[in-house]
């Protein structure tokens, strides 16, 4: 059976609260794969990098993306 590619996609802490508990459970799946993109605040030193609080979480390696 192929893989099913999940991505998914946070730009804010608040965001990322409300999606943890999904990308949990595709993360669990035997049928399901996660693909984790974060940006905007995830990536400003000026919110000190938020997107390390998603790698404690053990959801690597994380696409960093620019939004522009």
């Amino acid at each position: 059976m192929q893989m099913i590619r999940i991505c998914v996609i946070t730009g804010t802490q608040a965001t990322y609260g409300l999606l943890r508990w999904v990308m949990e459970e595709i993360r669990k799946s035997t049928s399901l794969e996660l693909q984790v993109t974060v940006t905007y605040i995830h990536i400003s030193s000026e919110f000190g990098l938020a997107y390390r609080e998603i790698e404690a979480d053990r959801f690597r390696p994380p696409t960093l993306g620019e939004l522009k």
